[in-house]
């Protein structure tokens, strides 16, 4: 009878320190799981005033600075009154920021970088507008920028307000740079297009 008490003693022991080792593998488990649900980080590039005396925010969204998402943010002082994510137009790009945000009526508008790839000497750098109302995208057009003689160029917006900007005629402006590649050494050739509020890219 002693034998078996010790026995069953024996099993429990064990089975409460089994049962102890599972809850704390459980608990790094789920402390892992937190660590891996890292926050998007959002950088802004440029801030436009708007007429209420709120502002829109053009930037860039990325997880650990890697798959950047063009976001704008709508704010009024402190508070974030709209915040519009914009999806990539190819899942085989690696990243987008947006570089300019405009208002013209119930509409905005939002000119985009995005790059083609991660690797400095394979990426071109595309540009896009987009025009969202009620915060849905509704239309975006790539914008006919390339390095003379090549079908391809990393094409940069103007930094600052006259990068994208409304003309007296209510038409979007888009002006900068474009370069042959993104490894640098060039000057670049600029650029102006200029687009109607429904996207038409004028000649």
């Amino acid at each position: 009878m002693g034998a078996m008490k010790g026995r069953l003693a024996w099993s429990r022991t064990w089975l409460l320190v089994g049962l102890a080792i599972a809850g704390s593998l459980g608990a790094q488990h789920a402390v892992a799981e937190q660590d891996d649900e890292a926050e998007a980080v959002f950088t802004a590039s440029r801030q436009t005033p708007l007429a209420d005396g709120g502002v829109c925010v053009a930037g860039g969204e990325a997880i650990d600075g890697v798959d950047s998402r063009a976001v704008l943010l709508v704010k009024k002082g402190a508070a974030v009154r709209q915040r519009i994510k914009l999806p990539l137009p190819d899942p085989d790009y690696s990243g987008a920021s947006a570089v300019g945000c405009l208002q013209l009526g119930s509409a905005w508008y939002a000119v985009e970088e995005l790059d083609t790839s991660s690797f400095v000497s394979d990426k071109q750098v595309l540009l896009f507008v987009d025009r969202i109302e009620r915060g849905r995208l509704v239309k975006r057009v790539m914008l006919p920028v390339r390095y003379a003689g090549q079908n391809s160029g990393v094409a940069r917006v103007e930094r600052g307000k006259a990068g994208f900007a409304l003309d007296a005629a209510g038409r979007l402006l888009v002006s900068g740079k474009v370069y042959p590649d993104a490894l640098g050494g060039s000057q670049g050739k600029p650029f102006v297009v200029r687009l109607t509020p429904d996207l038409t890219v004028l000649k």
